[in-house]
């Protein structure tokens, strides 16, 4: 079978540290440390949690910075966010991944 698709460069030498993720069906929620600042993330899926968009912020939510992605569920529980965020106001840009190990057991 011959598929055409797309490849992504992604820097993983040095990860960021997720310090809190929620995610649901219709949304997704994450906190994580880049050079000792805290960003958060909110977006949302019409789509029952393949697709999302919403934005980020350096921690507040900028209305200009935004984020899209796909969600990837692996068999042992963790997942994978793999998409792209820009910021309309400065134009920056680059590609999203974010891996995330099995729902934590209370």
């Amino acid at each position: 079978m011959h598929r055409k698709g797309e490849a992504f460069n992604v820097d993983l030498s040095e990860p960021l540290k997720v310090t809190e993720a929620v995610i649901t069906t219709g949304r997704v929620s994450i906190d994580w440390l880049e050079d000792g600042a805290g960003f958060h993330l909110e977006a949302a899926s019409k789509d029952k949690g393949r697709t999302y968009k919403g934005n980020f912020g350096d921690p507040v939510l900028n209305p200009r910075w935004f984020v899209e992605f796909r969600r990837y569920d692996c068999n042992d529980g963790s997942l994978v966010l793999l998409g792209r965020w820009w910021q309309q106001d400065n134009g920056n840009e680059d590609g999203f991944l974010v891996r995330l190990g099995p729902e934590a057991k209370k």
